[in-house]
């Protein structure tokens, strides 16, 4: 079976699982052929994504992300408000904390206790889809943590403006593919003092959010910048954007390098615990996202498409799966791989 959002059905297809409403009532049963008045029948509910039998003559369609409409109009207002408020222009920061709030109201209606990592990311636009990320990561993470809605707001507010320092770093500098050259990267690590006394000389944010500008870099070892503060000398807001500002950063491809794979990510999060990131933050961070959830199409190192089938949640990069093969007369399933007794195969594309 395969998850696809529900704009892509279409009629023919066989519901691999029963479709319910928000108020858990049946709305179509587990095995039905979909047709037309079913399929225009979801369009009135609250109906996101659907299961399907999809080794039917379909397109390998995967499910766009649970916020793309609300991370899309956060997305372009935090453009307009980021270089206003970067030239300090305080009226924008109501705004700021109204695209927060959206944010938050609909994390926190989320009933779902694991998220699907590739529902929060977007990619379209670095500089404002990493900061819009971030906070959405941040602020899952939080709330997984156990962080009071007062709180969420804070770690939100920090990390949607964890970069704004970065205002006042040349863009050549930025945008440079190159190595840096040592002052080219002092000038970088600068734009956490920057964003703080930027943020503090407009009396903007708590000293808890602004914390999370400031020491973003820190490392639990005591080897980040700006301060070289070590273990709970850290703010924990800022621990916590730690780890989803990297997560994000090598995830996502850039001018100096193409992305990381999930599975690499998730793997240098967990080798550097306890030296760069909080081990608990961390433990956290993979215990609240389903890094390949159940039916998400992926790519092999050998080449081969497979659909995951379960999501391992002791060994997070190595689910099970079940090879896949595209013929003339539609998809056909091949054998079920274990991950975590195939050494020489990992995922190094997922498909959304």
């Amino acid at each position: 079976m395969l998850r696809i959002r529900k704009e892509s059905l279409k009629p023919g297809m066989r519901l691999a699982k029963p479709i319910f409403t928000e108020e858990d009532q049946l709305l179509i049963h587990k095995g039905e052929v979909l047709k037309g008045p079913f399929i225009d029948r979801m369009k009135n509910y609250e109906v996101k994504e659907v299961y399907i039998d999809w080794h039917h003559k379909y397109p390998l369609e995967i499910m766009e992300g649970i916020i793309q409409d609300t991370r899309n109009q956060v997305k372009e207002q935090f453009k307009k408000s980021f270089h206003r408020l970067a030239e300090k222009e305080n009226t924008e920061f109501k705004k700021i904390e109204n695209l927060v709030e959206e944010i938050l109201s609909e994390i926190l209606d989320n009933k779902k206790l694991l998220i699907d990592l590739t529902e929060v990311r977007s990619t379209d636009n670095y500089t404002f889809e990493h900061s819009v990320n971030v906070c959405i990561l941040a602020m899952i993470l939080g709330k997984a943590i156990g962080y009071s809605k007062k709180n969420l707001r804070k770690i939100g507010l920090g990390a949607l403006l964890h970069d704004i320092g970065k205002v006042g770093v040349d863009e050549e500098i930025l945008k440079k593919s190159q190595r840096l050259t040592d002052g080219e990267y002092g000038e970088i690590k600068r734009h956490t003092t920057k964003g703080y006394e930027l943020v503090k000389s407009l009396d903007l944010l708590c000293e808890d959010s602004r914390r999370i500008i400031r020491d973003h870099h820190e490392w639990v070892n005591g080897k980040g910048y700006p301060k070289g503060l070590r273990g709970k000398e850290i703010h924990p807001f800022a621990r916590i954007v730690a780890i989803c500002d990297q997560f994000d950063a090598l995830s996502t491809d850039r001018v100096y390098r193409k992305a990381w794979s999930f599975s690499d990510v998730v793997e240098y999060l967990i080798a550097y615990q306890g030296e760069i990131f909080d081990s608990n933050f961390v433990q956290a961070f993979l215990q609240s996202f389903e890094i390949y959830l159940e039916g998400r199409l992926i790519e092999l190192s050998s080449g081969k498409s497979a659909v995951v089938r379960k999501f391992n949640r002791s060994f997070h990069t190595r689910p099970m799966i079940q090879i896949i093969q595209k013929e003339a007369k539609g998809i056909i399933e091949r054998e079920f791989l274990d991950l975590t007794k195939i050494h020489n195969e990992k995922i190094i594309k997922v498909y959304h």
